[in-house]
């Protein structure tokens, strides 16, 4: 049990040492093109790649300078070999979009892995929200705008971009290793569906004019060569000095394999021995019931924002060890305010935050990332729903859901990449 919210000395500094699952780079074949320096931003299969980098101008406005014309309105792009091609993308992409759907239509989340080493510049909403204006839902409408929930990591000279996150696993300062996992793909922002937008920047760049496309200017995006076509007939090198950098190939020759899991998933719902309801004043009357949910029934309360006054946890029967850890997001309520809710996985100094979006995404299991836990598993969730590096909420209309919580146990975690904290 929670015997005291102040669990940790501080919140401003949640996302504490993480030490995740080994996502170790796979061997290439002889004879393959040789590695690249960044490896792919998911392990296992690479999903279906539906939109690519908009060379002619990757900004979602013309050239200011005249000297050249926005081809077309409606998703023409130019292409590596300075061709026009609509097929793949729209005017003005600035990264490449992998669908995260699957084919019959229900939402299909993903781990998220860094592409190389790096320290977390962005962690959080894009555009984090207004707390002046006087009514919840407005304080918070911009995160239905730009990348949503997003993380971008400095590798020293390049920048990677997560964007339209369901749930963001590390800080502002972390240190991540190639291959940990950072966060879960969503639909959050400017989406249209569940997919993960992918791209690269010079380091604290603007989010569009110091954009480079990550898989180069080549005459073949397929990935079957590694043939670089010369700078000067990219246009938007030709306009905006940009380099685009072949980091990494869009075929299968970077794939990273994803963690074996051992045994049966483990799930601790709210009504199961090893759930615990806490408060910072006893009794905890405020958490109230309502019959939706996994298995018919979840608790919710009223978030405080900054202060923490309110929490749940679930303690699986289970062994110290590393597991991949999901929380159940519901659908139906009254839980139309919920943009953002922070888990907390362990406790002490290895404990660590992932905040996942209740907003979007409904009735589902949404991934708080893997976790090696020095004692029996043990997760909270938390009324503090304000990330750190935007803005802080603490107003007391907007709900934090306890619902269920699911453990699956990783084989073979010996020597995984690291989070460390800034």
């Amino acid at each position: 049990m929670l015997s005291s919210p102040r669990l940790t000395a501080s919140l401003a500094g949640a996302f504490a040492v993480a030490l995740l699952a080994g996502l170790a780079r796979p061997p290439h074949v002889a004879n393959a093109l040789p590695p690249h320096d960044w490896t792919y931003p998911f392990c296992g299969s690479q999903p279906e790649i539906t939109a690519v980098y908009d060379h002619e101008y990757p900004t979602y406005n013309c050239p200011p300078n005249g000297q050249s014309g926005c081809i077309g309105d409606n998703g023409v792009l130019r292409l590596y070999n300075d061709t026009v091609d609509s097929s793949l993308a729209y005017e003005g992409h600035n990264g490449w979009d992998y669908a995260t759907r699957a084919t019959f239509g229900a939402n299909f989340k993903r781990p998220i892995l860094a592409v190389a080493d790096g320290v977390v510049t962005a962690a959080g909403w894009h555009y984090p929200g207004d707390a002046s204006q006087p009514d919840c839902l407005d304080q918070v409408r911009t995160h239905e705008q730009g990348y949503g929930l997003h993380i971008r990591v400095d590798h020293g000279g390049t920048e990677s971009v997560y964007a339209h996150l369901a749930a963001v696993h590390v800080a502002v300062g972390d240190a991540v290793a190639q291959g940990a996992v950072i966060g879960t793909s969503g639909d959050t922002g400017n989406s249209t569906g569940p997919h993960l937008h992918f791209g690269a920047f010079r380091p604290h760049g603007t989010a569009y004019e110091d954009s480079f496309d990550p898989y180069g200017w080549n005459a073949d995006w397929t990935g079957r060569h590694d043939d670089p076509l010369p700078n000067r007939w990219d246009p938007w090198y030709r306009e905006s000095g940009q380099v685009s950098e072949r980091m990494l190939l869009p075929g299968a020759r970077d794939d990273v394999p994803c963690p074996k899991f051992c045994g049966s998933v483990v799930v601790v719902d709210d009504q199961d021995p090893g759930f615990t309801l806490g408060c910072e004043t006893q009794p905890c009357r405020l958490w109230r019931g309502q019959h939706v949910g996994y298995d018919g029934h979840l608790w919710y309360v009223r978030a405080n924002g900054s202060a923490l006054d309110h929490w749940a946890s679930w303690e699986a029967d289970l062994p110290p060890g590393t597991y991949r850890v999901d929380a159940f997001v519901p659908a139906g309520g009254n839980f139309a305010r919920e943009h953002a809710v922070r888990f907390r996985l362990g406790t002490g100094p290895s404990a660590r935050d992932a905040v996942v979006d209740f907003h979007e995404e409904r009735q589902l299991w949404i991934s708080l990332g893997t976790h090696r836990f020095t004692s029996r598993p043990v997760v909270y969730v938390l009324d503090t729903v304000d990330i750190p590096g935007n803005w802080s909420y603490s107003g007391t209309c907007r709900y934090v859901i306890a619902d269920a919580v699911r453990f699956k146990a990783i084989c073979d975690p010996a020597d995984g990449p690291i989070i460390q904290p800034g």
